[in-house]
């Protein structure tokens, strides 16, 4: 179950949303849910743990900018956008959806992308997301 979307949040609120426990380190749950830093109460309002409706749990990697040329003029591109897919593996896959939000709430926009899975790394692999705009990873390519 959702974060309220407005009004007072406590720490208890938040764990008790991430299956955390005590003691509370408003960094560590904000890294846990996937937030950057500077970290704020208000991140979580809304913050869904189970990430993308009906409990599918997300998985943070990072991207480049949205591309049009092609695909492998990203290899090596740095990696510095947050983002989240709902596959099981640390990279997204062929029919996967990826989000800009940990509560996955907002798709990706269709274009190709570059990914790793840590921030500042270089692409090693490129993925072209549906021109429908709902996120879902239709090719990949490998540097």
């Amino acid at each position: 179950m959702a974060l309220q979307g407005e009004g007072q949040i406590s720490f208890s609120n938040i764990a008790g949303e991430l299956g955390s426990s005590t003691p509370y380190s408003l960094r560590g749950m904000s890294d846990f849910a996937g937030f950057g830093t500077p970290d704020t109460m208000s991140e979580f309002y809304g913050y869904d743990a189970g990430g993308g409706g009906g409990g599918t749990t997300l998985t943070q990697f990072f991207i480049t900018n949205v591309y049009s040329g092609n695909p492998y003029g990203l290899c090596s591109t740095s990696c510095e956008i947050p983002a989240w897919h709902t596959g099981s593996m640390g990279s997204p896959g062929i029919g996967d959806t990826v989000y800009t939000d940990s509560a996955g709430t907002t798709p990706l926009t269709a274009g190709l992308y570059g990914f790793y899975e840590t921030q500042y790394g270089p692409a090693k692999t490129i993925m072209g997301l549906s021109k429908a705009d709902n996120g879902e990873v239709l090719n990949i390519y490998y540097c």
